[in-house]
């Protein structure tokens, strides 16, 4: 605030009429001179090593919660994936015994039926249809199984067949 005042009547006193006159040069460079900030302040050197350090630890503190977001997402997509390629082989597979037009005694004796192998989206799929006999009407169930493993289906799809 002193300073501001010192510049203030280092204004008054060159742009004045009757201080214009008694203006040296010397007093004009005081006056541009105390507009400035003093070298010695501590903005005008910069960044110190310490305060980099800081915005480093900050910035990595705020970067590890958002990688560890994108590779659960990557994940989770590649999960809902196959979730979506297991059922839509079981629609097919529930659709094509509907549509092929066979009664329940035939479906009955076909029973259960596994199909080959299929590869979609690099992956292995196999579905297994499983025919309960002893239900009236007849139902049977669509196992998807991924990989060469029958042990844990993906998906299953239960149906209805009257006819």
């Amino acid at each position: 605030m002193r300073r501001f005042r010192r510049c203030v009547k280092q204004f008054l006193y060159v742009c004045h009429p009757e201080g214009a006159r008694r203006a040296t040069e010397g007093s004009i460079v005081r006056f541009f001179g105390c507009l400035r900030q003093p070298q010695n302040d501590i903005r005008e050197r910069g960044f110190t090593f310490i305060e980099l350090l800081l915005a480093l630890v900050i910035m990595g503190i705020c970067f590890v919660p958002l990688m560890q977001m994108f590779s659960v997402s990557l994940s989770e997509i590649g999960y809902i994936d196959d979730m979506r390629t297991a059922l839509d082989l079981a629609r097919e597979e529930v659709e094509k015994v509907k549509n092929i037009g066979l009664t329940e005694d035939q479906i009955k004796n076909m029973g259960n039926v596994s199909s080959p192998p299929i590869v979609l989206n690099a992956r292995q799929w196999r579905a297994v249809r499983v025919v309960r006999r002893e239900v009236s009407p007849l139902e049977f169930t669509v196992y998807i199984f991924k990989g060469d493993s029958l042990q844990q289906p993906v998906i299953a799809v239960s149906t209805i067949v009257q006819k």
